[in-house]
């Protein structure tokens, strides 16, 4: 939060400076100019102070695709289907097989 606090007060001083400056060609253009030009650097400024950093992309993509059901024939993503059977490929499956065959479940979540 703290650097999108500083981000909003430097862009408060900008748009100050700016709309003086501008002030000294036309009255209403330089409050115009100082009034909106801090709000849009701002929300420049805040969408790369927010950026996603690469790392927390690399997990956010890993955890995305933790608890997902796959075909074990193409790689599909099961998830949310009612039927054990591949849209993508046909391939058909009993529930048992499926779950048996899914690499991120280990044998301790299939024995209930």
């Amino acid at each position: 939060m703290g650097p999108t606090v500083g981000a909003a007060i430097g862009c408060a001083v900008i748009g100050a400076i700016a709309g003086t400056i501008c002030n000294s060609v036309e009255r209403g253009f330089g409050a115009f100019v100082g009034s909106t030009s801090p709000i849009l650097l701002w929300l420049v400024a805040t969408c790369f102070i927010w950026r996603e950093s690469a790392a927390e992309r690399t997990e956010r993509l890993s955890n995305a695709g933790r608890n997902a059901v796959v075909c074990p024939t193409c790689g599909y993503n099961l998830t949310g289907l009612k039927e054990p059977r591949c849209p993508e490929c046909g391939s058909q499956f009993t529930l048992d097989q499926l779950l048996a065959s899914q690499p991120s479940r280990g044998a301790a979540e299939l024995v209930e």
